[in-house]
């Protein structure tokens, strides 16, 4: 298990420090990163949280997955869990 998370649904005008600062409203975060497309230089509506610990990035998960940034729908998920990389 790892302290990442996969946040999904990030509305494309989120930047990385308001991606931390939403989630420290559940846990402490150590870092926060969009995701770009290389080509287009435009978020994919996708980012990666990293929380102080397992727990807190457990915490965050039950905690914010299925809330709202602005008016998108976010989905938590555990970085490396298959829902979060799309597998079964």
């Amino acid at each position: 298990m790892t302290n990442q998370v996969v946040v999904s649904n990030i509305p494309w005008s989120l930047n990385s420090q308001k991606l931390a600062q939403w989630c420290r409203t559940q846990a402490p975060v150590t870092a926060a990163e969009i995701f770009v497309d290389p080509i287009t230089g435009r978020s994919t509506g996708r980012g990666l949280v990293t929380f102080e610990s397992v727990t807190d990035a457990k915490r965050a998960v039950e905690q914010l997955s299925g809330t709202s940034i602005g008016t998108n729908q976010v989905t938590l998920t555990i970085a490396g869990s298959p829902s979060a990389t799309g597998g079964a």
